[in-house]
């Protein structure tokens, strides 16, 4: 690898958690660079990263945009409720590492919780089923990632590499993967190295992000 790749791939953790509120050019890479991949899974140029807004308005990913449990105002869905959370046992260990959100349906509509660049757009045997990893740029510049899983066989609408705004659709509440009935399972992942996999990035309680972030209208 050439001398000024592998300084880029060193330092590009830290460059990323301080890049300017127009540019990602610290992806720019040429197309062999594998190891250059944001999250382990996209090779992304710099016309696309640059394109991304700030995450500045989020949303809730499924039901009311507002707020969890409430109904959404011309909808005639059943109000979506938390059906389990982030846990670990007793070591510290994750059990679970995300939010269960659910209505007994499936069909609903799954959309973006804020702005960002799709990572993934795919069916991952492993257990999360169709899914979506979208990367967001927080306004103190720093990255966070949010999954939605179990989607709806064939219902994702988004492909990787695409932007997306705050509350475009990505695909429906479905059951596949591990899961036994349908629900959204959704992540939220604060990474420290933006060249990991994603799924080895930290979990944050994600209700809790969401309440904090939402504009309540």
């Amino acid at each position: 690898m050439p001398p000024i790749l592998r300084q880029t791939h060193i330092h590009l953790g830290v460059v990323l958690l301080a890049l300017p509120a127009t540019a990602f050019a610290p992806f720019v890479a040429p197309a062999d660079a594998g190891s250059l991949r944001l999250a382990g899974v996209l090779l992304a140029s710099e016309a696309v990263l640059a394109s991304t807004h700030d995450a500045d308005a989020w949303c809730y990913p499924v039901g009311c945009p507002h707020g969890l449990g409430e109904a959404d105002s011309g909808d005639a869905e059943a109000p979506y409720r938390l059906l389990r959370t982030v846990s670990r046992d007793a070591h510290g260990r994750l059990l679970h590492q995300g939010a269960d959100i659910g209505n007994q349906r499936s069909g609903g509509v799954v959309r973006a919780a804020a702005a960002g660049l799709v990572l993934q757009a795919a069916r991952d045997r492993s257990g999360y089923g169709e899914h979506v990893v979208i990367v967001h740029r927080l306004e103190d510049r720093s990255l966070i990632y949010t999954v939605y899983a179990h989607l709806l066989a064939g219902s994702v609408q988004v492909t990787e590499g695409e932007t997306v705004q705050a509350g475009a659709p990505l695909g429906e509440v479905g059951c596949t993967g591990r899961a036994t009935a349908p629900h959204l399972h959704f992540e939220i992942r604060r990474p420290e190295d933006a060249m990991l996999r994603w799924e080895l990035a930290p979990v944050i309680e994600p209700i809790a992000f969401l309440d904090e972030h939402v504009s309540r209208r």
